[in-house]
């Protein structure tokens, strides 16, 4: 059952409110997650960092509120929400993010979902909008010619927004899940159907930050509204199947990186679970007046 777990904060004094755009504290918040679950779990815990699936763990920006500092985690399988939420506890409630120390105040589950209620009967949006909260990018390979003729793979990363590569990055994320889970895969035709989704509109930027201090990564930030192209020729039962994911998007985020806080979605109009705010920020100049872009 996805839910999302947040944590209150008490930090630095900090400038305005929304997210704190430069990431610093991403690379902090991955090891921590690693740590609270060793400790209550270290098979887990190893079994997680060795696994090459995409995790069962997003985490969002470090936001500022109300003067208070926030942090949430979405968390995609059942035990894992319940030994996560012990490590937390029994982690202790200091912490450094960015360089910066932390102390945690309160812990709380926010929404939840069943796997079951995110596949409820419902007609997929026309059009489907669709914001990517933090900066989104996927990674895809491609078949190149080499230097002497023969066809290679090589991996690109795809900062632009792409409905096929989000709905491809939701369909393999739940499709892992349902590994973990031992329930029902999205049938792989799904997939031959994605080409028919196309972008209407978009508003939005791309954005470079950078993770782990110096590793920089450049995603889109905006919204889009995606339309199905000749919705008659797709079965009912895969319309219900992409409404499904649009709704887990919200839990799972898009593309890579989800744990240091890129990808962060919010889907309208699937009657999702109510989700704190989090609105994009502009990149904050450093010093000299530049930016990370």
């Amino acid at each position: 059952m996805p839910l999302k777990i947040r944590l209150t904060l008490q930090g630095p004094p900090a400038d305005g409110e929304g997210a704190f755009a430069s990431f610093r504290h991403v690379s902090g918040v991955r090891g921590w997650v690693y740590r609270c679950l060793e400790r209550e779990d270290p098979v887990l815990a190893g079994e997680l960092h060795g696994d090459t699936w995409p995790k069962p763990i997003a985490a969002s920006p470090l936001w500022r509120r109300e003067g208070a500092w926030g942090l949430e985690f979405s968390v995609l399988l059942d035990p894992l929400g319940d030994v996560l939420r012990r490590g937390l506890e029994a982690e202790g409630r200091r912490l450094v993010l960015g360089g910066e120390e932390f102390t945690v105040t309160d812990v709380r589950v926010g929404g939840r979902v069943s796997y079951d209620e995110l596949c409820a009967e419902g007609e997929l949006p026309d059009p489907l909008r669709i914001e990517f909260v933090t900066p989104t990018a996927h990674q895809h390979t491609l078949t190149v010619a080499g230097e002497d003729g023969a066809p290679r793979k090589q991996r690109k990363v795809a900062p632009l927004p792409d409905p096929a590569l989000a709905f491809t990055s939701w369909w393999h994320k739940w499709n892992c899940m349902m590994d973990y889970l031992r329930r029902e895969r999205i049938p792989e035709t799904l997939r031959d159907y994605l080409p028919l989704l196309a972008v209407a509109r978009m508003a939005g930027r791309t954005e470079r930050v950078l993770l782990d201090g110096s590793r920089p990564f450049i995603g889109f930030v905006g919204e889009i509204a995606v339309k199905l192209l000749a919705p008659a020729a797709v079965p009912a039962d895969l319309r219900a199947r992409l409404r499904a994911l649009a709704r887990f998007a919200e839990y799972c985020g898009t593309g890579v990186e989800t744990l240091r806080g890129m990808g962060q979605t919010r889907v309208s109009g699937v009657e999702s679970s109510p989700a704190e705010p989090r609105e994009p920020r502009a990149i904050a100049p450093h010093e000299d007046g530049s930016r990370d872009r």
